[in-house]
């Protein structure tokens, strides 16, 4: 799993050939055995494992700047665009044009050091484009799949994804019963949890479900063996969890068909993108008396940017993370004749 200079994320197969990194085309080969968090630039048509840098400033100064006087007129730049397309021409490497850049520029002395930093940010996107490679784990591979999210298919947050985790307690040794709508990221982030003693069970009443994201965690193959596709009549022992990550079918019908067959005082976990299904759910499991400590909540959260002096919520973000109805079951309830 890769991110770029784009904040795109992308799934490479090292051995396979080539990827693109901002539109360059380059061949992965260099990505094989690199340590993650490694941060590979694009130099040359290639990737080169970039080394320690420092940004260009003004940090030893002391006199007081602001952007007040500065005119956003595109008269500041004495670089012209055809230098600049006959530098890469020539395969001039990123660093120099962005030196080019700031050597042409009238105002770069009296911008702010936050200015500068925002200013060469951009161009370093533009002009030394890279890749880091991440670690594939259950949020990395939420963020990628949240991020290239589309009206097709579901796609959870990764703060969702902890809520869903710490909610259902997943931990080793634990057989859950999953639906998952998320091509397999809801349970690559079980196997993380629950292995190497655990069960993830997946209900094949149902449509065989979509787990194509499993192969995106880079599991061996005994990991991959915890999981079994079941029959709801056939499960080797009672469940100890049940999470239904679903928007196009019931969840009280879910509910109801697998509830049952929990062990009491398990866990369960019920995600939508609308709270209507999840009311309807909490409803018809309080009246059943089926299950306490129910909670129905919306996930939600803000990211901020944390620098000195310019520390400030984003201003854009998703509006939501989804719904989220959780509780714990309890024992069937007897008659004392029986």
């Amino acid at each position: 799993l890769l991110v770029t200079s784009g904040g795109t994320y992308v799934f490479a197969e090292a051995s396979s050939g080539s990827i693109r990194v901002n539109r360059e085309k380059v061949e992965a080969a260099p990505l094989i055995g690199a340590v993650y968090g490694t941060r590979f630039e694009v130099r040359g048509g290639a990737l080169v494992k970039a080394a320690a840098r420092s940004r260009r400033g003004s940090a030893g100064t002391t006199r007081k700047r602001d952007n007040r006087s500065l005119q956003d007129d595109n008269q500041a730049q004495r670089v012209e665009a055809e230098e600049i397309k006959r530098m890469r021409v020539e395969g001039a490497s990123g660093e120099a044009i962005i030196e080019t850049l700031i050597e042409g520029s009238a105002t770069w002395e009296d911008k702010t050091e936050f200015s500068k930093d925002k200013w060469l940010r951009r161009k370093e996107r533009k002009y030394l484009p890279w890749v880091r490679v991440l670690r594939p784990t259950g949020a990395n591979v939420a963020a990628a799949y949240f991020a290239r999210r589309d009206s097709k298919r579901l796609a959870l947050r990764p703060d969702a994804l902890a809520q869903i985790l710490a909610r259902a307690d997943a931990r080793d040794g634990s057989h859950v019963v999953l639906v998952d709508a998320t091509a397999g990221v809801v349970a690559g982030a079980f196997l993380e949890r629950i292995a190497p003693s655990g069960r993830l069970l997946l209900p094949a009443a149902r449509a065989r479900q979509n787990l194509d994201a499993l192969r995106r965690f880079n599991f061996p193959p005994d990991c991959l063996s915890l999981v079994h596709h079941v029959d709801t009549r056939d499960f080797p022992d009672p469940p100890n969890a049940l999470v239904l990550v679903t928007t196009a079918l019931d969840p009280v019908s879910l509910l109801d068909a697998y509830v049952p067959h929990l062990r009491p005082s398990s866990p369960f976990v019920v995600y939508a993108d609308t709270p209507h299904p999840l009311a309807l759910a909490f409803q018809h499991l309080r009246d059943s008396a089926r299950a306490t400590a129910l909670h129905l909540s919306e996930t939600w959260l803000r990211d901020f940017q944390v620098l000195p002096g310019r520390t400030h919520p984003s201003m854009s973000m998703s509006a939501t993370g989804g719904f989220l109805l959780s509780g714990i079951t309890l024992a069937a309830a007897t008659s004392p004749d029986s």
